[in-house]
């Protein structure tokens, strides 16, 4: 006698994009997974079930490379499991001005932390980065000691950071196996997959002064399932992602003489380290 099984899954998956080469052509975001390895300008990847951590598919997956604005994962974490989201945050001289990307803080403003968060992970601000790290600290330094305090508490083994928002430094990398581990550990917090999956936010200082902020992550807009992630940029990592996608669908499992067959597309966990304009989501077939 045939038995069909209905089951609804969730699915994850953690994309991972380090040490890109710009200028090259987009590819399908379908791509079937063995395609989407075999043309990948990947220099390291990993492929994990996010629901085991059993890695399913690797290579160089532990090779250190600077990851850029990706850092804003750890500090976004930092600032949502120590800090109190409606605390006041003065502006300090410190984070005026800082290089790269900025939401032009003005030394002395005042803002709810919580609204420096969403200029740290959607408009991957800097100046927000710096803010929140002495915010929560006396100094960046000692925001660093932090950072590398959790990377250890977390397993990241070949991860070193020197500052909240990833400019270069010598001394600052990490690896895919390693953000795979952080983007897990982030996505576990619901404050993170709000924030970091948000496209748009109206944010305003205590001051009245309000900034636009719209998320980089281009994948929370052309992928439907995509719920979170950070973007990333500077010229000696490239174009950098970590990103998260979660699908829910009705899948039909048979079953003949009473013994259930167990199978279907499972969308795991990803880490990648690649061209970052040749990279998609790989589906992944898996048994349960």
């Amino acid at each position: 006698m045939k038995k069909t099984l209905l089951r609804m899954l969730s699915f994850f998956l953690v994309l991972v994009s380090l040490l890109a080469v710009s200028g090259k052509a987009s590819a399908p975001l379908q791509m079937p997974a063995e395609d989407a390895m075999s043309s990948s300008s990947a220099e390291s990847h990993l492929l994990m079930d996010g629901n085991t951590g059993e890695i399913l598919l690797e290579s160089n997956a532990r090779k250190r490379l600077p990851i850029a604005s990706v850092t804003k994962v750890m500090t976004c974490l930092l600032a949502l499991e120590e800090g109190d989201l409606s605390s006041v945050v003065f502006v300090p001289r410190e984070a005026v001005g800082a290089e790269g990307s900025s939401i032009y803080l003005i030394e002395g403003e005042r803002f709810l932390l919580s609204d420096l968060v969403y200029g740290l992970m959607l408009e991957s601000a800097n100046d927000a980065a710096l803010a929140i790290a002495l915010h929560l600290s006396e100094s960046v330094e000692e925001f660093a000691e932090k950072m590398n305090r959790k990377a250890a508490e977390l397993g990241m083994d070949q991860t070193h950071f020197v500052n909240p928002h990833g400019l270069q430094h010598e001394m600052h990398y990490s690896t895919a196996r390693d953000v795979a581990v952080l983007m897990r550990a982030a996505l576990a917090l619901p404050a993170f997959r709000e924030i970091s999956g948000t496209l748009t936010k109206t944010v305003s200082s205590l001051d009245g002064k309000s900034r636009y902020l719209s998320n980089h992550n281009k994948l929370l807009r052309s992928l439907s399932s995509c719920v979170a992630g950070k973007t990333g940029y500077t010229k000696t990592a490239g174009r950098c992602l970590a990103s998260a996608a979660e699908k829910t669908e009705s899948f039909w499992f048979a079953s003949h003489s009473m013994i259930p067959t167990i199978g279907g597309i499972t969308l795991p966990f990803l880490s990648m380290a690649s061209g970052f304009t040749n990279l998609v989501f790989l589906w992944r077939r898996a048994e349960f």
